[in-house]
């Protein structure tokens, strides 16, 4: 799976203060050759994100249950697409910045999409309001929001 560089980390060379946002660079962590420019987040953009993400979900919440499946469906959909190039394009990031080899980074390219479905599987389970009535504790429940 790629994960994104959000902060610099000691293991990464330390951010370039040389443009106008600092950045660092990443290597392969066995061969050593770099791999790309990353732009490094402040404090300040890691709030930022966290808000808009705060922001945005009444909105998201908001919707039916089967709108936002469609949104998940769509992802998915894309990742399938070959003329979208999106799994060669995750399958090769991920090989470029990580050591695994080439088999495990396509079978976890190829089984993102179907992660996705089956998250839209259990999305209407799990996202079902009810209140759970825990046994022996009557003064305890707890609510599950869509």
């Amino acid at each position: 799976m790629i994960v994104p560089h959000v902060i610099w980390k000691s293991s990464s060379s330390p951010p370039s203060t040389t443009g106008p946002t600092p950045t660092y660079t990443v290597h392969h962590p066995r061969t050593g050759k770099r791999v790309h420019e990353v732009q490094a987040s402040t404090l300040s953009d890691i709030r930022q994100a966290i808000k808009s993400c705060h922001m945005a979900l009444p909105s998201w919440s908001a919707k039916p249950i089967s709108e936002r499946c469609d949104v998940i469906l769509r992802a998915a959909a894309l990742l399938d697409d070959p003329t979208t190039g999106l799994k060669d394009r995750l399958r090769d990031a991920n090989r470029a910045e990580t050591d695994i080899s080439d088999w495990w980074s396509q079978t976890q390219v190829d089984e993102a999409a179907e992660s996705l479905r089956a998250l839209v599987g259990f999305a209407e389970e799990a996202l079902r309001k009810e209140t759970v009535r825990i046994p022996g504790c009557e003064s305890s429940s707890a609510r599950y929001f869509a």
